[in-house]
């Protein structure tokens, strides 16, 4: 067990926190102290990780005399290495300030020469194995790069109370309109699952209400509609009970993919080789073009059914 203080400067997506767990997981098992800078709704994402890290909650830093003040909290804490998972120049300005002594992560956005430690970013790996490779570097392994979430007992129950009974999560929006599969072909999957059987709940920020309303109406029964309702946790909670979930590249398919529920997720013009779970029990689906406009609603049907053992 390494003796040094450590601290893990995280981006502010849920996606980035779930692919983040291998590596903190990791470090958690080989050094003494390890705490994490990010967002409050990041830690609620790793929230089983509490007990063997410590969180940072960051603070959003929009000028240079924000950075330094947040550099000086920093450097009071007295961290031996810095590992930076956020790729941004200003992460890298952050750890110089607070004159940590190792700072390792991507050569990115021209900012090698503010590392002691420069790693190769690919843009062809799997984002997971990105940030397990800032660990390599000095020489910890991180013997699995699939991302692993879990719930209590007390949420999983919440979950159910929740969500009850139902099978499969939709999440109809998403954070920008080029990842949102069209709600024509979201109605059409919806229509037939539930013609076998399958209950289902709609998950998703409260900005994507309007897309649930579109799609509730498209679909012959009404789902169960949680979108804007529940916490992160929560949210956790009800994927953490169901069989499978569809959507696109969003946080909520990244935390479904963490719990071990087969996810179908379709990608447009972001590149599935970096984002996607390829592996089982999920599917990717790149659109045609890489445009999901041009998704075939029956493509996606056919891989919902897989999910479920209905293929």
């Amino acid at each position: 067990m390494r003796a040094e203080r450590t601290i893990v400067l995280l981006k502010q997506f849920l996606g980035d926190g779930v692919m983040a767990e291998p590596l903190l997981s990791s470090l958690a098992g080989n050094y003494s102290h390890v705490d994490v800078f990010a967002l409050p709704a990041v830690q609620q994402v790793l929230g089983h990780l509490d007990g063997r890290v410590s969180f940072m909650h960051m603070e959003k830093m929009k000028s240079l005399r924000d950075t330094m003040h947040q550099a000086r909290k920093i450097r009071l804490k007295g961290y031996d290495v810095a590992y930076l998972v956020n790729r941004s120049f200003r992460s890298a300005i952050l750890a110089r300030l607070a004159k940590i002594q190792v700072r390792v992560g991507h050569g990115t956005e021209g900012r090698s020469f503010l590392l002691t430690k420069s790693v190769t970013y690919r843009e062809e790996d799997f984002e997971a194995v990105s940030y397990a490779d800032l660990a390599l570097a000095l020489g910890i392994a991180v013997p699995r790069t699939e991302p692993v979430l879990s719930v209590t007992e007390l949420e999983r129950q919440e979950g159910t109370a929740l969500a009850p009974g139902l099978a499969v999560a939709i999440q109809p929006g998403a954070r920008h309109d080029y990842k949102r599969v069209p709600t024509s072909v979201l109605g059409h999957v919806g229509n037939l699952l539930q013609g076998r059987g399958f209950g289902i709940v709609f998950l998703g920020g409260p900005e994507e209400a309007p897309r649930g309303d579109e799609l509730a109406k498209l679909l012959s029964k009404p789902p169960v509609d949680l979108i804007g309702k529940t916490t992160i946790r929560q949210t956790i909670a009800v994927l953490s009970n169901l069989r499978a979930a569809i959507g696109s590249d969003t946080g909520v398919m990244h935390l479904a993919a963490g719990l071990g529920i087969p996810t179908v997720t379709a990608f447009g013009p972001t590149p599935a080789v970096k984002w996607g779970h390829h592996y089982s029990p999920h599917q990717v689906l790149q659109a045609p073009n890489r445009d999901l406009s041009q998704l075939d609603p029956n493509v996606l049907t056919k891989a919902a059914l897989a999910a479920l053992g209905e293929a």
